[in-house]
Order: structure tokens, then C-alpha cells, then sequence
């Protein structure tokens, strides 16, 4: 009727309002809370967005950095080699008392020595390294040229190469005494091996340094040439004395060493 389309739009107002006063009255701070959700979300998100920027920058530098040592990987691996030797080193002088902790290294008949639990720090940290070098040489077998497939595992990878190396280090402190028994016997042998092959490395790099400088045919680097060699010579003697005079320890009956 007219009189029902004249009051319905009222009516609707009505309960409009009726419901808005209900909701102010059962929640007042619904417009704190409103204005608190927008002041907070552009930090949130701001924050955010930093935090993410700031990790991606940490995780891209940390990956080139790695991935830079694939252009020089004989000085990495030099690197990588003189930190186990560093590493072994502290650990003999300063591991005891963790060493002495570990019941599978600790629990013997008799009580050793704090030397016995460095030697064994050591040679488990020497086991580790030999493992992980020896592994990556059967890796590279036949690999002549370095755009063969197998030859970018020795010049990449190298983040995967300093966690596998950290691993192969931390496990021989999980293996019993035994295998450490064998293992120093046979460093014992191996050792000699090693050292020869040093050597030859060595003799073929002054072979070729020498070759480099006189083919330039030029009396300066023949007369530097002479005086490396002579001072060569006279560190090596210098050497020789230094450790006849202070290898022999102080009330030790050595000798012959």
C-alpha cells in the first residue's frame, strides 16, 4: 500500500542505527582496534620486507664468496689443508678435557695421559682430512681437462665441499680407539709417501722457475737467480743447525732424532 512504501525506508533506517548502537556498545574499542591494525601493518610488512631483503644479501654474498673460490682452487685447497693443521694443532694442546669426556675415548683399563688424549685428537682430525681429500682423488680419476663434466667437482661446489670436509672431521671423534691404532700405523707409512710426493712437487716447481728465469736471457735475473739459490742454500743449513740445537726436548733421551 502507499502507506507501507512511505514507512519502509524508515523502518530500514531504524535497524540500521539500532544495529550500529549495539555494536558500540558491546565492543568500544573496535575503533582503537581498527586504528591500530593500520598503524602496525605498514611496520609489519615494512619489517618484513627488510628482514627478507637482509637475508637474501647474506645468503648472495655468502654464495659468491664460496662460489669465487672455484677461480683459485689450489689456494683453497691450500687453505682448507693448512686449517687442518691448525685446527689439529689446538686441539692436541687444548682438547683434553673434552676428550676426557667422551666415554667411547675415555673408557679404557688404564687412565692416560692428557698427551695420549691430544695424540688422539690428532689423529681423528688427521683421519678426517685424509678421508675427504683421499675420496675427491678416486673421484677424479682419468679426469685430464677441466671442461669434463667430472672436473667442476674440483673447482665448484666448494660450500658443499666445507660442510662434507666439517663432516668427515667430526665423525672419527665417533669411532673407537682401535681405529685409531690402525690408522697411526698406517699414517706412519703413508706419511713417507706423502712427503716424496712433496718433494717431487717441489723439485718440478724450482725446475721450471729456473727454466723461466734464465730463458730470459738477461744477466738481472741470472744474477737474481745466483742469489736465491745461495740464499736458498743458506736458510736450509741455518735449518739443519736451528733443529740439531732445539729438537732434542729438555731431559728427553732423543738423540738420534
Amino acid at each position: 500500500s502507499p502507506s507501507s512504501e512511505r514507512t519502509w525506508p524508515q523502518l530500514r533506517e531504524g535497524l540500521v542505527a539500532r544495529c550500529r548502537a549495539q555494536v558500540n556498545k558491546e565492543s568500544p574499542t573496535v575503533a582503537a582496534v581498527t586504528m591500530g591494525g593500520l598503524l602496525t601493518a605498514p611496520l609489519t610488512m615494512a619489517s618484513t620486507c627488510l628482514g627478507s631483503c637482509a637475508a637474501t644479501c647474506a645468503c648472495t654474498a655468502c654464495k659468491s664468496a664460496v662460489d669465487g673460490l672455484s677461480h683459485i682452487s689450489r689456494i683453497a685447497y691450500m687453505i682448507l689443508f693448512t686449517l687442518s693443521i691448525f685446527l689439529a694443532w689446538i686441539m692436541r694442546d687444548y682438547a683434553q678435557p673434552m676428550m676426557k669426556k667422551i666415554p667411547w675415548i675415555a673408557h679404557m683399563g688404564i687412565k692416560p695421559s692428557d698427551e695420549w688424549f691430544g695424540k688422539q685428537a690428532v689423529y681423528r682430525i688427521s683421519f678426517g682430512s685424509f678421508m675427504f681429500f683421499a675420496m675427491f682423488s678416486v673421484l677424479l680419476l682419468g679426469v685430464k681437462y677441466k671442461g669434463e663434466a667430472r672436473a667442476k667437482m674440483h673447482t665448484g661446489g666448494w660450500f658443499l665441499k666445507l660442510t662434507t670436509w666439517l663432516l668427515f672431521v667430526i665423525v672419527p671423534f665417533f669411532l673407537p680407539n682401535e681405529s685409531m691404532v690402525v690408522y697411526s700405523w698406517f699414517s706412519r707409512f703413508g706419511s713417507s709417501l706423502f712427503l716424496i710426493l712433496q718433494m717431487m712437487i717441489l723439485l718440478d716447481f724450482t725446475h721450471a722457475w729456473n727454466d723461466s728465469w734464465v730463458n730470459k736471457e738477461h744477466n738481472g735475473w741470472v744474477a737474481a737467480l745466483l742469489t736465491l739459490t745461495t740464499s736458498s742454500y743458506a736458510l736450509c743449513i741455518a735449518g739443519v743447525v736451528v733443529m740439531y740445537q732445539y729438537f732434542n726436548p729438555s731431559g728427553a733421551d732423543c738423540d738420534r732424532n
